[in-house]
């Protein structure tokens, strides 16, 4: 061994001594020094180190339990203190520690655990048996007595404590609120101010008088508590900002800014200032001032650039405007690649492209977001727009309201579902999200502008009111002033209308949204003719725009001008040959045409263009079906189902593919009963269900459902057919006979009729 392995020997053997010689007193020693730089993990550490070398270290408990205090390790603190007064039964600043805790454990929880409670009383009695005037033991006393609705006994108890320390804290803000729960305001006030006179700093009991002036309607006396609060607490940020929130919240603009202004100006006390601003324009959602406050910051702080610019894409994404933040989105990867703000903006840029296989990615990136940090609301919004641009409105809806559940003051998503509803014609939806975004900001505009989209529906004349109003605020904002002429054709105010969507148009050549409007016009003035010569020639002033070209084939196909359809359709096909929707546009022309086979060659194009897609494999499923290619057709809802499983009409036509195709009943009758489940109110999903029942010979079962139908649905011809069939299967061939011939009355497709003609000639 050379000199220098020997001397690396003795000295590790040097060290290991020293480490197994020291005592329990030298960890507790070094947890103490960790617990008053803050350091409470280190603290604890040490703690149980001390533990380990003396089990009987009540110090050591009393520190270990509170540090994991702090640390909000309540089992482990709660287990710690217990040991801690074991050990150290003399120690009464022990004892109170573990009442404390253990009181505001007991109140915390619903369930009012006895052993918490018993354990409070007994060490409350302790102290007070050994001191009849302990100040703890006699506020501790007061607080059991609350929560034993014994409100007397309590102020006496608070009254005691205070002879004996008078204004603390800990009594006083108790005492207060206590007294104006029972109506005794003058009192409480004179406690109040007197705790504020003696310790200006106690937040506590400025919280306590404003709660009390808010629930009496005292709100300019609620104002004051708040601006004495903030001059008494003038370098406590939250104090300032909250009284900023109460002008914010009553409206009083000019107001909250100079509150705020005195953050900005006192760069000594607040050294992040406009991240406190910014912060605070952001939880009100006002988005453009946020976004200033930031900018502002980041001019005044250039070595923390970063910082402000991971808020403001953080507030574009909050919005749903990821795509936005694509100037800074590449910097700040450049310095933090794994910064979850980046990666939702980039995920928002996937998003943005439109491109399928893309929008697939931002799903997945968002999801992963969404995964790592399950609490933040702005992930679930934003992996609720990926999953809408994917088509996945459910799972859509259902992230918007986790964002809501997330953030109870969260707008956008609301308006994400106010726009949702609108899309889907849930007016009711429309409207409720609209009035819960107004609640949390009145002066909302997309709030207020789906507010009227809403009414609409019932109210055309509330609506062009609202839309005036609206008007007034945004003057030149192009979607009310459609709104304001669609307002004008649901009161036939035809002229009025064209005024306004003629300004439009020359305002916003090959505007779709205002040439759809115009379309409507012309069809509700019974003028159907005029739709096409006026879309073809917007085509050519638009110098043939696809999304001009799209509406005039979607309205030739409305107006069932398939050859006006199929030819813009395959124009757009030639243009845009990987496009998805207009090779399924092509198949849904042809199957209307009659032409089935050509239409299942688009949808086999649009599905090789988009695998994952359920509702074209739908479609191309039920294409095969007409068909009669059962097998292919089978492997088309199956397909549809792997990406969709819970998707209501795939599991119908699945199940009824199966029955149809001799395939397993009972497989076809779980899908079916699956189906039903999800949407219950859908018709031909309970037909399925007894179309099923018919076949596995459970004939009660299957005259329920169809006897249900025909009475839901009186003029459809197919029930009664279906109902008449499952009649004859139970031995009832005269009620069978009058539901076919009440099939018979009402026109059905040629198929049913001689279907329902062999099924007559049977019974005679």
């Amino acid at each position: 061994m050379s000199r220098n392995s020997k001397l690396v020997a003795v000295l590790t053997v040097l060290v290991t001594l020293a480490a197994c010689s020291r005592s329990a007193r030298f960890y507790r020693d070094k947890g103490d020094k960790f617990a008053a730089s803050g350091k409470y993990y280190d603290a604890a550490l040490n703690y149980r180190k001390a533990i380990q070398k003396d089990a009987r270290d009540g110090e050591a408990f009393f520190g270990l339990g509170s540090a994991n205090l702090h640390l909000r390790k309540s089992s482990e603190a709660y287990q710690a203190l217990v040991r801690a007064v074991e050990l150290l039964p003399a120690r009464d600043d022990i004892k109170v520690k573990l009442a404390d805790f253990a009181l505001s454990a007991f109140v915390g929880d619903s369930r009012r655990p006895a052993k918490l409670y018993e354990q409070v009383v007994n060490l409350a009695d302790q102290l007070l048996k050994k001191d009849a005037r302990s100040y703890d033991g006699l506020r501790l006393k007061a607080d059991l007595a609350i929560t034993e609705l014994r409100f007397d006994a309590a102020k006496d108890f608070f009254r005691r404590a205070n002879e004996v320390k008078p204004m603390q804290p800990q009594v006083i803000v108790g005492w207060t609120r206590l007294l104006f729960q029972g109506k005794e305001n003058a009192e409480g006030e004179r406690l109040a101010f007197q705790l504020i006179d003696r310790e200006k700093t106690n937040k506590s009991i400025y919280d306590v008088l404003y709660a009390h002036y808010m629930v009496t309607g005292s709100q300019g006396e609620a104002e004051k508590i708040l601006k004495l609060k903030a001059t008494n607490n003038a370098t406590d940020a939250a104090s300032v900002l909250e009284l900023a929130a109460y002008y914010a919240n009553n409206s009083k603009a000019d107001e909250m800014k100079a509150v705020l202004q005195r953050i900005l100006d006192n760069s000594k006390a607040f050294p992040q200032g406009y991240v406190y601003v910014g912060d605070f324009y952001s939880s009100k959602q006002r988005w453009d001032e946020a976004i200033a406050s930031y900018e502002q910051g980041a001019k005044a702080h250039p070595k923390e650039k970063i910082v402000y610019q991971k808020r403001i894409a953080y507030v574009w994404l909050s919005q749903g405007k990821g795509e936005e933040a694509a100037e800074i989105l590449d910097k700040i990867l450049k310095q933090q690649p794994g910064d979850d703000a980046a990666q939702g903006a980039k995920a928002s840029l996937l998003l943005a492209s439109g491109n399928q296989e893309k929008v697939e990615q931002s799903v997945s990136q968002f999801q992963a977001l969404v995964d790592k940090t399950p609490n933040d609301a702005v992930w679930h919004f934003n992996l609720g727009r990926a999953l809408a641009a994917k088509g996945d409105l459910a799972g859509a809806r259902g992230q918007f309201q986790e964002a809501i559940q997330k953030r109870a003051d969260f707008v956008t998503p609301r308006l994400a579902l106010a726009r949702l509803s609108q899309s889907t014609g849930d007016v009711a939806g429309t409207l409720r999200y609209a009035n819960e975004a107004l609640k949390i900001n009145p002066y909302n505009p997309d709030a207020r502008l789906l507010r009227a989209m809403g009414t609409m529906n019932t109210d055309a004349a509330a609506a062009s009111a609202q839309l005036t109003d609206l008007d007034k605020a945004y003057p030149r904002n192009q979607e009310v002033q459609l709104q304001l002429a669609v307002a004008d054709l649901r009161q036939k105010k035809f002229k009025e209308a064209d005024d306004r969507l003629q300004k439009l148009l020359r305002e916003y050549p090959g505007n779709v949204s205002v040439l759809r409007a115009m379309v409507q016009m012309y069809r509700a003035q019974n003028q159907p003719d005029r739709v096409l010569p006026f879309l073809e020639e917007q085509l050519k002033k638009s110098q043939d725009s696809d999304s001009v070209r799209l509406l005039l084939a979607q309205s030739a196909e409305s107006l069932k001008k398939y050859d006006v359809a199929l030819e813009q359709y395959q124009r757009l096909a030639t243009k845009n040959p990987k496009s998805e929707p207009v090779q399924v546009a092509l198949g849904q022309v042809y199957q209307l045409m009659g032409d089935v086979p050509k239409a299942i060659g688009n949808y086999q194009k649009a599905l090789d263009l988009a695998p994952k897609d359920p509702q074209v494999a739908l479609y191309l499923g039920d294409a095969l079906a007409i068909a009669d290619r059962k097998t292919e057709a089978l492997a088309a809802y199956r397909h549809a189902l792997e990406q969709q499983p819970d998707n209501p009409m795939v599991l119908n036509n699945l199940a009824f593919m199966i029955a149809e195709s001799g395939g397993s009943l009972d497989e076809a009758l779980k899908l079916a009963q699956k189906a039903i489940g999800k949407a219950p109110k859908q018709p031909n999903i309970a037909d399925t269900l007894g179309w099923i029942y018919l076949k596995k010979n459970l004939n009660d079962s299957a005259v329920q459902v169809f006897r249900g139908l025909t009475h839901e649905y009186q003029e459809n011809p197919t029930f009664h057919y279906h109902l008449g069939l499952a009649l004859i299967q139970k031995g009832d061939r005269t009620t069978a006979k009058a539901e076919f011939n009440t099939a018979l009355s009402q026109k059905p497709s040629a198929k049913i009729r001689g279907d329902i003609q062999v099924a007559l000639a049977k019974i005679g």
